[in-house]
């Protein structure tokens, strides 16, 4: 009886120990930095998030694991994309828009969003994994596009002080549009708006204005010159020959000690022929 026990025990608490390994180390489920796991049992998601790092979750019930982004993650339109078919789903062609002034626009923008954990369950069982940029597309194209095309926004609306309020509205629309379906904005940015022609009316008219401005700097700078030419021939009016040839011999003995010898000549002598003398003497 005692050997009969001895041999179960060297047989039945080795297979044991095998078998409580094997459990517990299906049970143990890491996460990794900057992901989110979903507990889905039985096909189904269950409401238990994993944050990164080691949990134990029970390994019966056919248990699977789904990850999901925990980072902030970034969407924008730009002219540059080719399509909406485009491998990368994190970004978009620009939207086309018509504002409250009946003028058509296309607007580019760039939003930073994350994932809410307490609503990944719902996330997964709408969108899965590879339609969460489809779902941030569709809402904020709508929230965008609605929001320019209220009454109060025109193109003016667009440009200076008013733009930054117009982005702070739009902040605040998507922030809770965003929000009804699990994601967290964490911030949004109007950059370009192409108005089309008006766009091009507008430049052009910008640009006169600049040319104007600085054409009247340019006049006042030539004026102010014609009234100092002015103020000194008056002044040189006034002197004798002798003066007058004085002031000539200064000029000329101040702009040769400004002379570095890099051109070719002085002014007035370049060019100029040698002297008899040093002729002669070459020879």
């Amino acid at each position: 009886m005692t050997s009969t026990l001895i041999v179960f025990l060297l047989f039945f608490l080795p297979a044991l120990g095998f078998g409580l390994y094997l459990i517990f180390n299906d049970s143990v489920v890491r996460i990794n930095t900057g992901e989110l796991g979903l507990v889905i049992r039985r096909g189904k998601p269950t409401d238990r998030t994993l944050l990164p790092g080691r949990h134990i979750v029970p390994p019966f019930g056919r248990m699977t694991i789904q990850t999901y982004p925990a980072r902030e993650l970034v969407y924008r339109t730009t002219r540059d994309a080719g399509s909406e078919d485009d491998a990368n789903r994190a970004t978009d062609p620009a939207i086309g828009v018509v504002l409250g002034d009946r003028i058509h626009a296309t607007v580019c923008y760039t939003l930073r969003f994350t994932i809410d954990p307490s609503k990944l369950a719902s996330i997964h069982i709408r969108f899965g994994p590879d339609g969460i940029y489809a779902i941030i597309r569709d809402v904020s194209e709508q929230v965008v596009a609605d929001h320019l095309a209220h009454d109060s926004i025109s193109y003016l609306h667009l440009f200076g002080e008013a733009r930054g309020e117009v982005q702070t509205t739009l902040r605040e629309a998507l922030t809770v549009a965003l929000d009804e379906h699990g994601f967290t904005l964490s911030s949004f940015g109007l950059r370009e708006v192409d108005l089309g022609d008006v766009g091009q009316a507008i430049q052009a008219k910008a640009r006169s204005q600049a040319l104007f401005e600085m054409e009247d700097t340019l006049a006042a700078g030539r004026r102010q010159r014609a009234e100092h030419d002015l103020e000194v021939s008056d002044l040189l009016s006034g002197l004798s020959e002798t003066a007058l040839r004085y002031h000539q011999i200064e000029a000329w003995r101040s702009l040769v000690d400004r002379w570095d010898g890099r051109i070719g000549g002085l002014p007035g002598l370049i060019n100029a022929p040698r002297s008899t003398e040093t002729s002669e003497g070459s020879a």
